[in-house]
C-alpha cells in the first residue's frame, strides 16, 4: 500500500454513491414556505378605478 493510499480512508466514489449523495441532499432542502397573498386593497369612499 503506497502512502497516499493509507492516508485516504475513504473509498472510490462510484456513480451509485454519488447519485446517492446527491438525492440525499435534495431531500434535506427545507420545504418551501408558502406565502399567503395579500388581500386586495379596498378603495375609500368616493374614489374610482379608471
Amino acid at each position: 500500500m503506497t502512502a497516499l493510499q493509507d492516508w485516504l480512508s475513504d473509498p472510490p466514489m462510484v456513480p451509485r454513491s454519488v447519485k446517492a449523495l446527491i438525492c440525499d441532499v435534495l431531500r434535506r432542502q427545507p420545504p418551501v414556505e408558502e406565502v399567503p397573498e395579500p388581500e386586495p386593497q379596498l378603495l375609500a369612499r368616493g374614489l374610482e378605478r379608471c
